[in-house]
Parts: structure tokens; sequence; C-alpha cells
């Protein structure tokens, strides 16, 4: 449905209708106000909603202490409720642009703080009822709250509280499987058992002859050998 086409209707209590044109909404005072949408936790659009008051829509309609909950039905028949203490928050608004651009949805109901499901869009009829409405069961409430920042020369805007900010950007983790390690000094096997430089070694190694020794030793045995049995015959057959 094209935005000249589009009619909103107020019911009141006693079933008096005021229809307000996307035109007529233009006209009334422009609020924006600054929140994410979220859907159970996951980001769907978020930025500067701009729109008219829900409560200026509703005191023009003609609102007054017997109205306890206000409902909301969308052009594809989706609809919610919520409180008339809710209704009358001043950061709730039927927004028509988002970021300065017109809503693809035409008018979509902004409730800071509350779970997408209660955000609906493509509205067509508002409508005051004398039901009591518990707020806990119409909004869910389990976004972070939002508390007014600052105040523009016509309307005022509403941020997000700092502490509560959902957080928009993560830091990836630093990969490091790219980057060459320090190169390290290579260091050769060792012997456990093998003596530190320039220390002799004790024991069964250090006791046992060279075999040349024990070769110069045999044969100058040998030599006394002969040179005693020469003399010993020499001596016997002198005798």
């Amino acid at each position: 449905m094209e935005t000249t086409q589009w009619n909103l209707q107020i019911i009141t209590l006693n079933g008096t209708t005021t229809n307000l044109t996307y035109e007529d909404l233009l006209a009334l005072p422009q609020i924006t106000v600054t929140s994410g949408l979220y859907c159970y936790g996951n980001i769907v659009a978020s930025g500067d909603w701009q729109g008219a008051r829900l409560s200026d829509i509703l005191n023009q309609a003609g609102v007054d202490q017997s109205v306890l909950s206000i409902d909301f039905r969308a052009n594809d028949g989706y609809s919610v409720s919520m409180p008339i203490n809710m209704a009358m928050r001043q950061d709730i608004i039927v927004a028509y642009e988002l970021n300065g651009s017109p809503l693809p949805e035409t008018l979509r109901l902004v409730v800071p703080g509350a779970n997408g499901n209660s955000w609906i869009s493509m509205i067509t009829s508002i409508s005051m009822s004398d039901s009591p409405l518990d707020e806990s069961i119409s909004i869910p409430v389990s976004i972070p709250a939002y508390v007014p920042n600052q105040t523009s020369s016509t309307t005022p805007t509403l941020q997000p509280s700092q502490q509560n900010q959902p957080q928009t950007q993560l830091q990836p983790p630093t990969n490091t499987s790219n980057k060459n390690p320090a190169t390290e000094p290579t260091v050769p096997p060792t012997n456990v058992t093998q003596p530190p430089s320039g220390q002799k070694v004790a024991g069964l190694q250090g006791s046992i002859p060279s075999v040349g020794v024990v070769y110069v030793l045999a044969i100058s045995a040998v030599v006394g050998l002969v040179v005693l049995s020469a003399v010993f015959w020499h001596r016997k057959l002198r005798a």
C-alpha cells in the first residue's frame, strides 16, 4: 500500500474512530529515538527512528483514565498489546523513518528495551481497551534499557545506556599461524655419558696399557730368556 493511501485508525473506548493519514502523522511533532531492533538477542536493525510519539496520537484521539491497555493491529493480521502506562512513555513512537529514510513497512511501533516481536510493523489500527494487561506478558523486556541522552531543538533523542550497550564490533583473534617463529640455534644431540672437554676419564679405561707397551715388554722377556738359556748351556759345556 502506498503511503498516500495509508490510513491509521485510532479507536477509543466508546467506539469513536479517528482516521490519520500518513500526512497527518508527518504533521505531528517528530520524535527521534535511537534504538536497536532485536529478535531474541540478534540485531535486526538499529539507528535513529523518526516518527510521532504514541502518547501524542492517543491524546489527539482522546484517552482517559478508563483506558488500561492499548491494542495494535497490522495490515497482515498480526497484533500486540501493551498496558497504558507503557504506551504513554515518551520514548515509544510510531515510526515512519529510519536514519532519515522512509520505512519500507510504512509504520513501525518502536519500543526501546522490548523484544522485536513487540515492534509491530505495518500498523493499521490502534484500539483503546479497559482490560488490564500484565506488562511482563505483553512486552517481554530482554534488551538493555534506554535512557534519554540529549534533546534537539524540537524533539528529544534517546540513546542506549553506555554500560548496557550491545557490542557491535568484535575483534577477531590474532592469527599467528602465518608468522615465522623466532629462529633458535640448533643444539646437537649430546651423550649424557660423554665427559666435558679436557676432562680425563677415571676408571677401567685409564688402567689398561696400550698395545705398544705390551709388545715391547713381551719381546724383552723373550730376549732375556734366550740370553739366560745361552749362559746356562755355555757353563754346562765347560764343566
